[in-house]
């Protein structure tokens, strides 16, 4: 089959490594693979599968996309209320074009414009190719965290994805919060876990990390690896590091860019934790630091299934998690794989910490576990979806 996986970009952000290994994953059970980026850019762009078909979308004003609606799909009387038109709209002639010059059997989406995207360009060409819109993310804090969004992106995700084929959740969580906000029955909605491990990574965790702290043996090694952004609370985290700098001998690596960089770096060095946390920044190998770290500490306020807890306990590394929504509480099984915590928390997280630093048990029973979320698993369930219509 000829399938596209279709995602904004290839920034370092969990969606996109998980898309990015289902390729992988497809390529490997003899598929052909597009993958369809609105923007060519991201950290993960030198990671491709050599094998994989990369169509940069072009980019036309939104009217444009607006007047492509109202001229070819059956849905236009739905878009003429829109005041204001969405930044997907000026990929949909590109995704029109797709569609029609290469007749992919299969578009599988991630992140909502691209998802929202994919669904409207079928119903312009009134094709038969099969649209999976994946759901990675609690959808009710997304809508909820912009006030905006509940006006102008939630009408469209009721409008538009109950007209895809398969609508994918990656957790019972995330499916469960989709099926009460956007209104879909719960039903149709299919829970995939995501395609996390696979032979790579499994390589990758064995090579020597490539960071000082990580071999001592007299400090209790933590990593953190996310976005820096507000939704991963890497704040509550520094200052959990704050209350132990003086009890345990410990040391924090922070894997990661983005926005909120300047801010956290403030931070620490507000709080005299420069010589204990190191931003480190993004680095193509994060497997080899979970390999080489006593704890990973996830303290994030929101997630859909965080795939870093997973590679980490792949890796035999202990976990220290908030008990956000969703995903967290489901991957560690209510606390039987890693410890959870309150959100924005940061002496619950510090108590945390510390019992496992006195601990000190390894985690093989989590180890296990994990290794069923492995790429053929997932991609297997993803090509049953597209063969049962």
């Amino acid at each position: 089959m000829r399938i596209a996986i279709y995602v904004s970009s290839l920034k370092g952000g969990g969606a996109e490594r998980v898309m990015l290994n289902l390729s992988q994953g497809l390529i490997n059970q003899g598929h052909q693979v597009d993958l369809l980026l609105s923007r060519y850019e991201g950290d993960y762009i030198k990671q491709l599968p050599k094998s994989i078909h990369i169509i940069p979308l072009k980019k036309t004003s939104r009217l444009f996309g607006f007047i492509l609606i109202l001229i070819q799909s059956p849905l236009r009387l739905k878009f003429l209320a829109l005041f204001k038109l969405p930044r997907f709209f000026t990929r949909l002639s590109s995704v029109i074009h797709y569609i029609n010059e290469y007749k992919p059997d299969a578009i599988i989406s991630a992140l909502h414009n691209s998802n929202l995207s994919a669904v409207l360009a079928k119903s312009c060409t009134q094709s038969n190719v099969h649209i999976i819109v994946t759901e990675h993310i609690a959808l009710s804090s997304f809508i909820e965290s912009v006030p905006k969004r509940k006006k102008k992106l939630l009408p469209l995700i009721k409008l538009l994805y109950p007209l895809a084929n398969n609508i994918v959740a990656v957790s019972d969580g995330v499916k469960n919060d989709l099926s009460d906000i956007a209104s879909i029955e719960n039903k149709k909605i299919t829970t995939i876990f995501n395609p996390v491990i696979t032979p790579e990574i499994l390589e990758k965790m064995r090579l020597p990390a490539e960071h000082s702290w990580l071999n001592s043996k007299k400090d209790y090694k933590l990593l953190a690896v996310g976005r820096l952004s507000k939704q991963k609370d890497f704040i509550t985290l520094i200052k959990a590091i704050s209350i132990l700098k003086n009890e345990i001998p410990i040391k924090l690596i922070i894997l990661g860019e983005g926005k909120e960089r300047k801010a956290l770096a403030s931070l620490i060095v507000e709080q005299n934790l420069s010589d204990t946390i190191d931003l480190h920044g993004f680095v193509d190998n994060p497997f080899s630091f979970m390999s080489n770290s006593d704890l990973f500490v996830l303290s994030s306020t929101l997630e859909g299934l965080p795939t870093v807890l997973l590679e980490a306990l792949a890796a035999n590394c202990n976990i220290v998690s908030t008990d956000c929504p969703f995903g967290p509480s489901e991957i560690l099984k209510n606390g039987k794989y890693g410890k959870l915590v309150p959100m924005n928390n940061p002496t619950k997280l510090a108590d945390a910490i510390r019992s496992s630093y006195f601990e000190k048990s390894a985690n093989d029973e989590g180890k296990q576990y994990a290794l069923q979320f492995n790429l053929e698993k997932a991609s297997t369930e993803y090509i049953e979806l597209i063969e049962q219509q």
